[in-house]
């Protein structure tokens, strides 16, 4: 048995292994509710299932490309010694300019209809042609390009999403989450969490001399948190049906990866800036944060990094949602702030990575740069922050609309707000 028909093997192995494991857990629960830490091993189950049938399936499709390869390699070869012989072993000189057309169009050719296709492709060729796309050097292998095509394709990486791990997520059916929530306190808000006063008396029952009515109170006062949903639908993309059944790379599951992560990179960069015009409101967006200046202008300094996180509330601060908010960027510039002895205060040597001031941190390029005025830094109980999933990512296939192309549409409907202000503080670098 080959390496690679090992790795076969084992992912088809693995795969129902996962199936099986779940359909036990399904089984022994048999309709009833399964407990958090159960329904988080199924979904792990499924998606390791899900991760090994993709596996099969790319490993299916190479030996595939392979064996296609293979034979049309033995193709060619035939039709080297046929040219040959009518040719008398000759050949016209081909352009390298011509070379290069004939190999893209041969190559497209296979990629679309397999060895079919090439074999309609060389029947239009001149004999010369033909000839010349055999009979290169070892090094382009002809129309072949590459000597061992790979069926996995190189992607760049993408930024990560990082709001969406912290904050607390809803699901709904509507269109709009209303929350009620009780009103802030207006005096001593960092400690009280509404307008509802105490009082100590010398009598239990707060009575008047006069026998008068005591006084009252309209304190706690509710209101209302409004998050509307709004739609994510950005143009569809249009392939071919043969791109879909015949390329040599599985095209639809490296789609919906590349859609699913920039979905999930576009609802990211809302929730940190958005206007909540067409989508989610952003924390950067939210009046009601307070903010804390640097200290100077365009600069993160050291007293306004210590305001920020030592600004906050304890009861926030204490959160475990707790974090620090900037690009790596701006942390690069914090490790470079220099003291009065000209020693780096910040992150002394056995301090715990990705933390600041012991305070755990989330980095994303879409927060402002360091610049005169810019909302550098956030820090707050994500927590706080509210998500509302009205559907998920969907991509739906419009074959009447587009055809005789497929056309691939992604969906998403999701908001977002701030449910309490107190709980974060921005640095703004002024």
């Amino acid at each position: 048995m080959t390496n690679f028909d090992k790795d076969l093997k084992a992912a088809r192995d693995k795969g129902q292994a996962a199936i099986e494991a779940a359909r036990a857990l399904v089984a022994e629960y048999n309709g009833k509710e399964m407990p958090a830490d159960v329904e988080e091993k199924f979904q792990k189950m499924s998606k390791d299932a899900a991760d090994a049938c993709e596996e099969v399936q790319r490993l299916e499709a190479q030996r595939k490309s392979r064996a296609d390869l293979d034979k049309a390699e033995q193709f060619m070869r035939e039709a080297d010694r046929s040219v040959q012989h009518r040719d008398g072993g000759g050949s016209a000189h081909v352009s390298d300019e011509r070379m290069a057309s004939l190999r893209r169009d041969a190559f497209h050719a296979y990629l679309r209809h397999d060895i079919a296709g090439v074999r309609e492709f060389c029947s239009t060729l001149k004999a010369e042609e033909a000839h010349a796309l055999i009979s290169a050097n070892d090094a382009s292998m002809g129309y072949l390009v590459p000597a061992d095509f790979q069926a996995k394709v190189i992607e760049r990486r993408a930024g990560v999403a990082v709001i969406r791990s912290a904050a607390m997520v809803v699901p709904t059916s509507r269109d709009t989450v209303e929350v009620p929530r009780i009103a802030a306190a207006t005096s001593n808000a960092t400690m009280y969490a509404s307008g509802f006063g105490g009082q100590w008396t010398n009598d239990e029952t707060n009575g008047t001399a006069d026998g008068s009515a005591p006084s009252s109170q309209n304190q706690p006062t509710a209101e209302l948190l409004s998050i509307k949903v709004h739609n994510w639908v950005p143009k569809p993309v249009i392939v071919s049906p043969d791109t879909l059944d015949d390329a040599a790379l599985p095209i639809e599951p490296i789609l919906s990866r590349v859609i699913g992560t920039t979905q999930a990179l576009d609802e990211d960069y809302e929730f940190i800036n958005g206007a909540g015009v067409r989508g989610p409101k952003g924390i950067l967006s939210h009046s009601g944060i307070t903010q804390v200046t640097s200290g100077s202008s365009g600069a993160v300094t050291y007293n306004g990094l210590v305001d920020l996180i030592y600004g906050l509330p304890a009861q926030y601060a204490a959160d475990p949602s707790c974090r620090l908010l900037m690009r790596r960027a701006t942390f690069g510039s914090i490790l470079k702030l220099v003291g009065t002895s000209n020693d780096h205060p910040i992150f002394p040597v056995n301090a715990a990575p990705n933390t600041l001031f012991t305070v755990p941190m989330m980095f994303s390029d879409f927060m402002p740069a360091v610049a005169a005025n810019a909302y550098a830094v956030v820090y707050g109980a994500f927590s706080e922050y509210w998500i509302a999933d009205r559907l998920q990512l969907r991509i739906q296939k419009l074959v009447e609309r587009y055809s005789p192309n497929v056309g691939l549409q992604p969906r998403a409907r999701v908001g977002g707000d701030v449910a309490v202000p107190e709980a974060f503080r921005i640095l703004k670098l002024a």
